[in-house]
């Protein structure tokens, strides 16, 4: 995933974990193990937390919307998306 350039104020609308996670509708946990598998929306790490910039969660949404299962298969892999 090309990670877009930040731009003056990208990073006034960070986003904790729990919040991430609520937005994308997955668990913490999902969202936790996606970021060690590298298969999650870019973060920031500052210090020893984790935030998600609302663009990177919505730009990681758009490059999974798929209007088929077999695409979804054939893109995201497996018969679930990512």
């Amino acid at each position: 995933m090309a990670i877009p350039e930040p731009s003056p104020g990208d990073f006034a609308d960070m986003l904790d974990r729990k919040p991430s996670a609520d937005y994308l509708g997955v668990s913490v946990p999902t969202l936790d193990r996606k970021r060690v598998n590298g298969d999650g929306p870019p973060y920031v790490k500052i210090g020893s937390r984790v935030r998600y910039r609302r663009a990177d969660l919505d730009a990681w949404l758009r490059e999974r919307i798929v209007t088929s299962t077999s695409e979804a298969e054939a893109r995201l892999g497996g018969g679930n998306a990512r």
